[in-house]
């Protein structure tokens, strides 16, 4: 859980999850183009079509990297 404390099951902090989540989707607005093509849809439909597996599986890496700095 994100609010257990680091340990050996490595579990991170409460702080430390709020950290990774601020760092990654700073990352990921700033990837993403202000206006016109590839610019994120403001309609659900067009978010699920926007966020193609290959951009999800980008997300998910750079979290876990993350992840992995932080439960050291």
């Amino acid at each position: 859980a994100p609010t257990s404390a680091k340990g050996k099951d490595g579990t991170i902090t409460k702080e430390d999850f709020k950290t990774i989540a601020k760092k990654a989707v700073d990352k990921v607005v700033l990837a993403i183009p202000p206006s016109g093509k590839g610019a994120v849809p403001n309609t659900q439909d067009g978010l699920e079509s926007f966020l193609t597996d290959s951009r999800r599986a980008k997300i998910k890496l750079l979290t876990e990297g993350y992840v992995a700095k932080y439960k050291k």
